[in-house]
């Protein structure tokens, strides 16, 4: 009833949430420093770091202060017939404790030799001597050429050196360059830089004298040098002690001294036929391009050498007369008939083209029915094989 459910008694439920603190706290907020702690560990390894960068810097130092190696000086060619063992002895009194080597053949002798210093004692020995050779630029002297493009040929070459040297090179000679043919000059120019590790930089500069040029590295020569003063291949007449011997008439003097008259024939001072020394039809020449295309390999060859590693792929065997490419089937017959029903309607229809269509399915693979006889006879012997295992 009523009564009986109002005198019951109530029971409280224990709340089990948490009390939120109140939003205003009597006790203030105490603010985090950065205050150093007390304990620090000590790095165990650094004073091997310090150890080892030192090494490092020592290092690099001898390093940076060891100087580029200086190239040997260029070889020297003698041709003047002399006596051996004295000019050994001669070269000994130069070179001291160097020394120095000599490779003989039956034109000259070369002689190598070891300092700058030494090459230049034994061409002053060879001058006052009088004797016949010949050498190459050392690598001192050796300037730095590029090709300036754009410039107008009327420019005077002094002008042209002064804008350059503005830039802070060291020219050392500018030249016109002109048509091969018609001698016409052209709008290009040699420099030549004396050499400093800046002249690279060249590159960069792209307006002078009022222009706006472009530098370029020259192209490489693919023709023999000829020598001017004898006449001969391979060196320059720069550094030519040879007797001068004459382009047109090749007499002993030299080709501005030369009084004979256009009109009359000319003699090669190589072959003794009736043409100048500098003729590209002239037999030595030919024989030397024909040696130096011969000791110059192709791409190609060049490429088969490198590559030689690599296995070459072999030629596949054709197979024997009368067996067809696969599984070594019979050949048809020409006399054997032609399946027309896998034949198209136009090969159906023309019965000029017979002998044709017989020749063509010769050579033609296997049928279905072929092939599977042929595997399940293998497969009948492979059981065979297998079975007394």
């Amino acid at each position: 009833s009523a009564t009986s459910v109002n005198n019951q008694e109530w029971n409280n439920v224990d709340n089990n949430k948490r009390i939120r603190s109140p939003n205003n706290t009597t006790s203030p907020r105490t603010k985090k420093t950065n205050e150093p702690s007390n304990f620090s560990s000590p790095n165990r390894y650094s004073l091997l770091d310090t150890n080892v960068d030192s090494m490092d810097l020592e290092v690099n130092a001898e390093i940076n202060e060891s100087p580029p190696p200086t190239p040997p000086p260029p070889p020297i060619f003698l041709t003047s017939p002399i006596n051996f063992i004295t000019l050994c002895k001669n070269l000994e009194q130069i070179t001291k404790t160097e020394g120095f080597l000599c490779k003989s053949n039956s034109k000259n002798i070369k002689i190598n030799l070891h300092s700058a210093s030494s090459y230049r004692a034994a061409i002053t020995l060879f001058n006052e001597h009088k004797l016949e050779y010949h050498t190459y630029q050392t690598h001192e002297e050796k300037s730095y050429r590029v090709v300036v493009r754009n410039l107008h040929h009327t420019i005077p070459t002094d002008y042209i050196k002064e804008e350059i040297e503005k830039h802070g090179f060291l020219v050392k000679n500018v030249t016109n360059i002109l048509k091969s043919q018609t001698k016409e000059p052209l709008p290009l120019f040699f420099v030549d830089l004396n050499p400093s590790p800046n002249n690279k930089d060249i590159f960069n500069i792209n307006n002078i004298c009022f222009t706006k040029v472009k530098f370029e590295a020259p192209h490489i020569r693919r023709d023999l040098v000829q020598c001017h003063r004898c006449q001969q291949y391979g060196h320059t007449k720069t550094y030519c002690n040879h007797l001068p011997k004459c382009v047109r008439c090749g007499e002993n003097h030299t080709s501005d001294q030369c009084s004979k008259s256009k009109n009359l024939l000319a003699k090669c001072a190589l072959c003794s036929k009736a043409h100048p020394a500098n003729y590209r039809g002239c037999t030595v020449y030919k024989d030397l391009q024909r040696f130096r295309k011969k000791q110059q390999p192709t791409t190609i060859s060049r490429l088969i050498t490198e590559n030689s590693d690599t296995p070459q792929v072999q030629p596949i065997s054709q197979p024997p007369p009368g067996t067809s490419h696969s599984f070594n089937a019979p050949a048809r017959s020409l006399n054997e008939p032609i399946d027309t029903q896998h034949l198209s309607f136009s090969q159906a229809v023309k019965g000029n083209n017979l002998n044709k269509l017989k020749s063509s399915h010769i050579n033609d693979p296997p049928s279905d029915q072929l092939l599977t006889s042929q595997l399940t006879t293998f497969i009948s012997e492979f059981k065979t094989l297998i079975s007394p295992l």
